[in-house]
């Protein structure tokens, strides 16, 4: 890895020093013609490099729900907001792979989130939860994942994953019939 970034180093230097080198002899009509050509060039380059971006935006409806859970793969970060639903913004990024790779993960929904509800409790999660690491021909292609949920400011925090409706009481603990009896 270390020998294809000197190589790469190397060689922007080369491209670099003939650039300026047959800047130095243009006169001004082909100075210009030749910028024009090296920013299509550089334009093209940067495409080379293969990185793509998407924000997946999702809802999720929290009606008559207590308690909020989440159980997401990676770093999140919650944020309160005025609406009465979960809003969530995936941010992917991916460097060192192609269109097709890309458009293959967004489509098998690796980025995606789901809720499970559970009467008065709703999970949000990852439908990926292990996120292996994607490899090419080319090397492994480095993936950056930012998701932020917005949850209505109605809840607290009780712990980084756990939120609850506020002034909602604690569900009390339901008795077996062999409590009662020994009372």
């Amino acid at each position: 890895m270390t020998g294809q970034i000197l190589s790469f180093a190397a060689s922007i230097f080369l491209i670099t020093f003939n650039i300026l080198r047959i800047i130095l002899q243009f006169k001004t009509e082909q100075m210009r013609l030749f910028i024009f050509v090296c920013i299509l060039l550089f334009g093209v380059v940067d495409r080379v490099n293969a990185q793509f971006e998407k924000i997946i935006h999702q809802s999720f409806e929290i009606e008559e729900i207590i308690d909020l859970k989440f159980n997401i793969a990676g770093d999140y970060v919650i944020e309160p907001w005025a609406g009465n639903v979960i809003l969530t913004e995936t941010k992917v990024r991916l460097h060192n792979a192609s269109p097709s790779i890309f458009k293959y993960y967004l489509e098998k929904e690796r980025y995606n989130l789901t809720s499970a509800s559970d009467h008065k409790t709703v999970t949000i999660e990852s439908l990926d939860m292990e996120r292996k690491p994607i490899r090419t021909k080319t090397g492994e292609c480095y993936e950056f994942v930012k998701v932020r949920i917005f949850i209505p400011e109605d809840y607290i925090k009780l712990t980084d994953n756990h939120w609850r409706l506020e002034g909602a009481e604690d569900t009390p603990v339901a008795t077996t019939k062999e409590n009662d009896t020994e009372q």
